[in-house]
């Protein structure tokens, strides 16, 4: 039983140190450094279809660059008809152009809260720990 409950602590510590990073480095990731202001008014929209999830990823395409946010839609009609004439401004990751905040016309599209980088930080951590955890085990049984 005593190991059984130091086994649960230590899975304990390392669940709540590998979330406790993946918070840090989503939320560092995303800074004021990191993240640029766009306006996607007059950009070209196109879509590409995923067939793994069988839906549509929309596409900004403004001078040169093209521009992305992480919603999906069922059809390309679908976006083109969402966002076609309208006012579209947005907030970009500059390392890969995804749109973390879209604002079409006067209403929030998507957005980059806090709060939503946190459950993200505590989902993303959750899945690394799922698998690591047996990697972790095997390293600290030969260490230890």
């Amino acid at each position: 039983m005593s190991q059984f409950n130091q086994k649960l602590q230590f899975d304990i510590v390392i669940a709540i140190t590998i979330i406790a990073l993946t918070i840090i480095f989503i939320i560092s990731s995303r800074t004021v450094e990191n993240v640029e202001d766009i306006d996607l008014t007059a950009s070209e929209l196109s879509c590409k279809f995923n067939a793994r999830h069988e839906n549509y990823s929309g596409y900004y395409h403004l001078n040169g660059e093209s521009y992305f946010s992480s919603h999906n839609y069922s059809s390309c009609d679908e976006f083109k008809a969402l966002m076609s004439g309208k006012n579209i401004i947005g907030k970009y990751l500059k390392s890969n152009n995804l749109l973390v905040e879209l604002r079409v016309g006067n209403s929030l599209y998507s957005e980059n809260s806090i709060g939503m980088q946190i459950l993200q930080g505590i989902f993303f951590g959750l899945v690394f720990f799922a698998v690591l955890r047996k990697l972790i085990h095997w390293f600290r049984g030969k260490v230890v």
